[in-house]
C-alpha cells in the first residue's frame, strides 16, 4: 500500500529543528519515523521565506538517547524567496530496516522565523514494485 505524505513546518528562531504537521491525525512532530519494512520516497522539498540553510537529516536509530543524524540533502537560499528541489525521476529513498529510522529537518538563518518548508513524499512497503 502506498500513502502520500505531506509535511509542513515553519522556522521559529535562527537555528533549530522544524516541527511538522500536515497529515490527518498527525500531531506536530520534529521527527518523522519510517516503519519497519517500509520505504520513504521524497519527491519534493520546497522552501519559502527568508534566506536559510535547510538540511534534511536521517538517523538509523531515533530510539537512541542521543541519535546520530546524517545529512541527506541541503538546500541553501541566499535571499528571501521560493525554492523547490524536485526529484521526479529519482526520488530520495530512505528505508525502514529496523523500524527505528527517522528523518528531521534542521535550519539556520539570520532572521528569526518566517521560512516555511514543505515535503512531498510517498510511504510504501519495501517489497512493492514501482
Amino acid at each position: 500500500m502506498k500513502q502520500i505524505i505531506n509535511l509542513f513546518g515553519e522556522t521559529t528562531s535562527t537555528t533549530g529543528v522544524i516541527s511538522f504537521t500536515g497529515q490527518p491525525g498527525l500531531q506536530s512532530v520534529s521527527q518523522f519515523s519510517i516503519p519497519q519494512g517500509a520505504k520513504l520516497k521524497i519527491y519534493r522539498i520546497a522552501v519559502d521565506g527568508n534566506a536559510a540553510v535547510i538540511t534534511l537529516q536521517y538517523t538509523p536509530n531515533a530510539a537512541a538517547s542521543s541519535p546520530t543524524w546524517y545529512p541527506v540533502e541541503q538546500i541553501t537560499t541566499t535571499a528571501a524567496g521560493h525554492l523547490v528541489d524536485e526529484y521526479k525521476t529519482r526520488p530520495l529513498v530512505l528505508y525502514g530496516m529496523a523500524g527505528t529510522e527517522a528523518i528531521q529537518v534542521t535550519y539556520s538563518q539570520s532572521t528569526v522565523g518566517g521560512t516555511a518548508v514543505a515535503i512531498l513524499a510517498e510511504m510504501s512497503e519495501e517489497e512493492e514494485e514501482d
